[in-house]
């Protein structure tokens, strides 16, 4: 009796000393489950905040496409390739955007005329994108091939010039829009878990709104920093992102086509910023052709340089899509007339 009652005692203190472990370790499993389930509820709501209201996919999300959906079409084709068609690639700003251009149309349907084959015109220019939106969609679609690359660019460079030298980017992050970008491309896990990047995205959009954010708005640039854009400080970034395209085009053994007017005033793409990058392109031994359209100034105007630039674009695919000949080497083509007193 004794000895029993002992037991009885023995297994009340051993179980009266694990209780309070146990309730520890169980304490410690709720907590640890109810921030769990805290975070999934947000990593949840952040991916139905990306796929509401910019269209991502929401359980294969990829931010980019938030911010260039353009690319994922492009990105991702769904098309028949039986019938040998011409895949043509257009990168710049609104000159060659369809809302405002009819560049695209009547590439595609003088080039078909011409050729008797199907043309693919794949549209990733956007109005007020700069060259620097143009290299990082290009450097994206590093698993597509296209039959020609035309690249356009100039005028909305000069924006990022309206803020003061000491806070100028080369990659532009200087502005809201590229500062966003850049911090998607540094957070990698953003293809698995966007829980993270979307609150720093949240965090940069309501400092930008009460006034906090010191970058230059994506809209309206300060009107105090206008004057800042007297300074031209965007060549070398238009020429890194420029010869970063051509390098990728060479690489990808693409041909490049480089159209300029030649009295072009913009103080952010003269001429000789084109003549610059045609002698890199020479360096790098890339199949490219420089034509330079006399008497046109940043946009084009004449009948006639309108329709040699449509000419020249028809005989670029001519030589290197319909007659491909084995590697052709680099060629420089000045398309100038003589200059005439008034």
């Amino acid at each position: 009796m004794n000895d029993r009652s002992g037991r009885q005692r023995q297994f009340v203190d051993r179980r009266g000393t694990l209780e309070p472990a146990t309730r520890r370790a169980l304490r410690f499993g709720f907590v640890l489950l109810y921030l769990l389930l805290i975070l999934l509820s947000l990593e949840l709501a952040s991916r139905l905040f990306w796929t509401v209201r910019h269209g991502v996919s929401f359980f294969s999300p990829n931010l980019l496409y938030a911010f260039y959906p353009e690319l994922e079409p492009v990105a991702s084709p769904s098309h028949d390739d039986s019938e040998d068609p011409i895949d043509i690639l257009l990168l710049g700003g609104s000159v060659f955007h369809e809302d405002f251009s009819t560049v695209p149309s009547v590439l595609r349907r003088r080039l078909e005329a011409k050729t008797g084959r199907p043309v693919r015109i794949h549209n990733l220019a956007r109005a007020a994108h700069t060259s620097r939106d143009s290299r990082l969609k290009y450097e994206l679609l590093e698993d597509r091939r296209f039959d020609l690359v035309l690249f356009y660019h100039g005028i909305n460079e000069a924006r990022a010039n309206n803020s003061p030298s000491a806070m100028f980017r080369d990659d532009y992050s200087h502005y809201s829009w590229y500062a966003n970008i850049g911090r998607l491309q540094a957070h990698r896990e953003s293809r698995y878990l966007v829980l993270p990047y979307t609150l720093a995205y949240l965090w940069s959009a309501v400092s930008e709104g009460i006034g906090l954010s010191k970058h230059v708005s994506t809209q309206n640039p300060r009107p105090e920093w206008l004057v800042h854009g007297r300074q031209v400080k965007t060549e070398r970034s238009f020429r890194m992102n420029l010869e970063r395209i051509l390098e990728r085009a060479k690489e990808r053994d693409e041909p490049i086509l480089l159209i300029h007017g030649e009295m072009d005033s913009n103080s952010g793409t003269f001429p000789m910023q084109s003549k610059r990058y045609f002698a890199a392109l020479k360096g790098l031994g890339a199949t490219a052709r420089l034509v330079v359209l006399p008497y046109e100034s940043h946009g084009y105007r004449s009948r006639e340089s309108l329709l040699h630039m449509l000419w020249e674009q028809q005989e670029w695919l001519d030589r290197y899509v319909k007659n491909a000949t084995p590697e052709e080497k680099t060629t420089m083509h000045l398309d100038q007339r003589p200059e005439t007193d008034s």
